[in-house]
């Protein structure tokens, strides 16, 4: 998809340039794909020209300031290059389907176990494709070709996050007719338990599709997201788990972490100190 968008930067250029009366969002537009390119000069003027022409709107402003601080960020970031490869996995992990959302337990006792949702080409009605969970192993160094985990539904199934010996897993589950929610199943063996769902206090009216669950020195806890609380399109939340089991009501991790901006696929580190996640 991405080759297929860059595509589109001459003719918008050329359109441009041609001086004709076009919406002011076709710069917006190109200053988007310059930045894609990692063409930062361009992009960085495009979006300030954006500010020149959309004084009046103060969501153009908005969009454009947050562009153009990304845009900031990359040519800083770009300045000091680091040396690392980005490289697909070997193996048969990767297919013709998309792969996307993988988890791995932090257990360097067990075998380095791994997890991704996947479309698998399957299809039925009303969806575009089936999505399922699955498992591979890391067995000297090799990944072992993926089996699909059984999770008998009707709907779409995603990995949403896993515990570091990998003995029990987060699961989004939703279709066409429902946003999804997020459940729990555990492994025994081989064998993986029917779903269970995660207390009201943790799915909501809002979408949930992403968390990581831990086990911490005196409780369990999982990081998630919810659209729609505290007005912010995605938010963060940290949740302990109570002695009877049950868990509180998520806690907004506050300005530091949330923005105006989505905050999305939160991960702890091991060390359980460290918090990633992507903001778009």
């Amino acid at each position: 998809m991405f080759n297929e968008q860059v595509k589109a930067i001459p003719y918008f250029e050329a359109a441009l340039k041609d001086g004709k009366t076009l919406p002011v969002g076709l710069n917006y537009e190109l200053g988007e794909l310059y930045l894609k390119t990692k063409d930062l000069e361009k992009a960085l003027k495009q979006l300030q020209l954006i500010k020149h022409l959309t004084k009046a709107d103060k969501k153009a402003q908005a969009d454009a300031d947050r562009s153009i601080e990304k845009t900031s960020n990359a040519m800083a970031f770009m300045s000091v290059p680091r040396n690392f490869k980005v490289q697909p996995f070997p193996g048969d992990l990767n297919s013709r389907y998309t792969e996307y959302n993988p988890v791995v337990s932090a257990d360097e006792s067990c075998d380095g176990l791994h997890c991704l949702a996947a479309n698998t080409g399957k299809t039925r009605s009303g969806d575009k494709f089936i999505e399922e969970i699955y498992i591979s192993y890391n067995q000297a160094g090799s990944w072992s070709e993926p089996k699909v985990v059984p999770v008998a539904s009707e709907y779409n199934v995603g990995s949403a996050g896993i515990s570091p010996d990998g003995a029990k897993m987060i699961i989004f589950m939703g279709g066409i007719d429902d946003q999804g929610s997020l459940f729990q199943i555990n492994k025994t063996g081989d064998a993986w338990s029917k779903p269970t769902i995660l207390a009201n206090t943790i799915n909501s009216k809002f979408l949930e599709s992403t968390a990581r669950h831990y086990s911490g020195r005196q409780s369990d806890l999982l990081c998630q997201q919810s659209s729609g609380n505290a007005g912010l399109a995605w938010t963060s939340g940290g949740l302990n788990k109570k002695p009877d089991g049950t868990w509180t009501t998520p806690a907004n991790l506050g300005p530091e972490v949330n923005s105006k901006a989505n905050e999305d696929a939160p991960f702890i580190h091991p060390d359980q100190k460290t918090l990633f996640f992507y903001q778009r």
